[in-house]
């Protein structure tokens, strides 16, 4: 199984050419519309499966495309607090659980220093998924 991660910078229907050169079986990417908008601003045909997203901004969230006979689904497992943290199961030639992250610079500086950032939030919760 091959796995691309990707921050697209909020633009990857003008580079999706670039991604799918990685031939990638699971591709996960920081900053990317939602699946609708992507169909509204280009062509679906790499689409090949339906994708998880998970974000508040339509135009920037964080998405988990499949390819090659994969297919991703948002576990069940998934908590909205732990922002851009996605439990995912891959369903495939290769099955297997998949804990996708967008993992932002979002310090408080020295008050945060202390207290468990959102990754290691995400990693606590979702350990046993």
């Amino acid at each position: 199984m091959r796995i691309v991660a990707w921050n697209c910078n909020m633009a990857l229907e003008r580079k999706v050419e670039s991604m799918l050169d990685l031939a990638p079986d699971i591709a996960m990417d920081s900053e990317c519309a939602e699946p609708e908008r992507l169909r509204l601003r280009s062509k679906s045909w790499w689409l090949q499966s339906e994708p998880v997203w998970i974000g508040r901004n339509p135009h920037k969230g964080l998405a988990v495309f499949a390819f090659n006979g994969y297919a991703v689904q948002l576990a069940e497992a998934y908590h909205p607090s732990l922002r851009y943290i996605a439990p995912v199961h891959v369903d495939g030639p290769t099955q297997c659980n998949l804990l996708a992250v967008w993992a932002q610079n979002a310090s408080a500086g020295a008050i945060r220093k202390h207290q468990l950032g959102p990754l290691r939030r995400g990693l606590s919760r979702y350990k046993s998924f």
